[in-house]
């Protein structure tokens, strides 16, 4: 709500109390990646996101930090998890197709249209 009201430094009071309640929420890293992102600090909603523990078996904050990776103009180091966890299929098509999404943007910016 900050946000939208345009109270910044709020906002981002607010995230970073969140962060610091709940630091390996998923809900909580994915928003406040997000907010970063739209504050125009990619590096750091990257940073977030690839520093979280999680981001290695969770498919939804490997996407984020996938996707987050490609707006700082960076490389995602968690690929090839990603890819295992895809592959391995131990979770529902629910929770993997926005990891699914993230590494086919990924091969469709790279020029792999398969």
């Amino acid at each position: 709500v900050y946000t939208a009201l345009g109270v910044h430094h709020k906002a981002e009071r607010a995230i970073l109390a969140a962060l610091s309640i709940a630091p390996e929420n998923r809900f909580v890293l994915r928003a406040a990646s997000r907010f970063f992102l739209h504050e125009g600090e990619a590096r750091r909603a990257h940073r977030l996101l690839e520093d979280a523990s999680c981001a290695r078996y969770d498919p939804w904050v490997l996407a984020a930090e996938i996707a987050t990776a490609s707006a700082a103009g960076r490389t995602s180091r968690n690929i090839k998890y990603a890819r295992r966890l895809l592959e391995a299929g131990r979770q529902g098509p629910f929770h993997l197709s926005e990891l699914a999404s993230a590494l086919g943007t990924l091969e469709s910016v790279s020029g792999n249209l398969r």
